[in-house]
């Protein structure tokens, strides 16, 4: 089943100024590419990415390096392409895109190699085992990723957190590693428990106990314009998501998700009953854009401008 989003929202989501002030008691932060200047800092994660392709398929640099290019050049012509992951929907097993591969050079670099790694028959005999394997190389690089933060990122953090109750940040990434880039943009004293990390945003999963906290999600949404489903059955998000809820004690509109890539970090919050709000980037599609438009989220270029649209809206100013 997919439900079906109808874009009617100007593209100016400062025009939704008028709507009912929000009451938030809990910011969630994504981090890379939402605090981080992601684009830069994952160069070095990127190539050494690649070298570990090259040597589980037995390539040279060279080789590989040959055949990344020619596949991003394949893979960007049609721009339903992106990270894909297995997964099983009504009981019937597929494989999924997760996110665009433009999103930025983490996912790329997924994308890409995950179609080299299947079309050369990688760990093809194990179920799982091109994912498991890009996972590990994932974990094993990411500390090769520079410590780039956006300008504004230190003050958006603070000030958030003197402004609202609870303010986390949920990552993909590994709680230590996202700590130690933390202390280096003096944050090092943030409260035991800010960062939760491992939060696999882009697994297809889904367990019966979700749904019995949540009935409201179907499998997929999609919107006029682009033409490939977007995922929202992403249960280990999903339980990070309403485990928060418990945690603290809240309802769903009283949360804030503030993230960059919006199939990773606000579309299942959106569902959910979550306000959400996309710091856009170069990176960012139009789709993309429409896609948090329709769910009722708001759209930012920068983290000063978001505070500031966060503290009209919640009437803070």
């Amino acid at each position: 089943m997919t439900q079906k989003l109808t874009h009617t929202r100007p593209g100016n989501s400062r025009a939704n100024l008028q709507q009912p002030k929000w009451h938030i008691k809990l910011v969630v932060l994504d981090f890379d590419g939402t605090l981080t200047r992601v684009n830069d800092e994952a160069v070095p994660y990127a190539r050494h990415y690649k070298i570990s392709v090259a040597r589980a398929l037995g390539m040279d640099m060279t080789s590989l390096s040959s055949l990344w290019n020619q596949t991003r050049r394949q893979l960007m012509l049609d721009p339903t392409k992106g990270w894909e992951e297995n997964g099983v929907v009504d009981g019937n097993p597929r494989k999924m895109v997760v996110a665009p591969m433009t999103a930025d050079p983490l996912v790329e670099s997924r994308a890409i190699a995950r179609h080299i790694l299947e079309s050369n028959g990688y760990l093809s005999s194990e179920e799982n085992g091109v994912s498991n394997f890009q996972e590990a190389i994932y974990k094993r690089h990411y500390h090769r990723c520079l410590k780039l933060f956006k300008p504004d990122a230190k003050s958006f953090v603070e000030r958030l957190m003197s402004l609202f109750e609870h303010v986390l940040i949920v990552t993909n990434s590994g709680t230590n590693a996202v700590r130690e880039k933390l202390s280096m943009l003096g944050l090092a004293a943030l409260p035991e428990g800010i960062v939760r990390g491992d939060a696999k945003k882009y697994k297809p999963h889904w367990q019966d106990e979700l749904s019995k906290l949540n009935g409201n999600i179907p499998p997929f949404i999609s919107i006029d314009g682009f033409d490939r489903e977007v995922l929202l059955r992403r249960g280990f998000y999903g339980k990070v998501l309403l485990g928060l809820l418990q945690e603290f004690d809240i309802a769903p509109e009283n949360v804030l998700v503030v993230g960059d890539i919006p199939e990773l970090d606000l579309c299942l919050p959106a569902q959910l009953g979550m306000h959400t709000m996309l710091v856009a980037g170069k990176n960012t599609q139009d789709f993309e854009r429409r896609l948090v438009l329709a769910q009722n989220g708001e759209i930012v270029n920068t983290l000063t401008e978001g505070l500031d649209l966060i503290t009209k809206l919640t009437g803070n100013v």
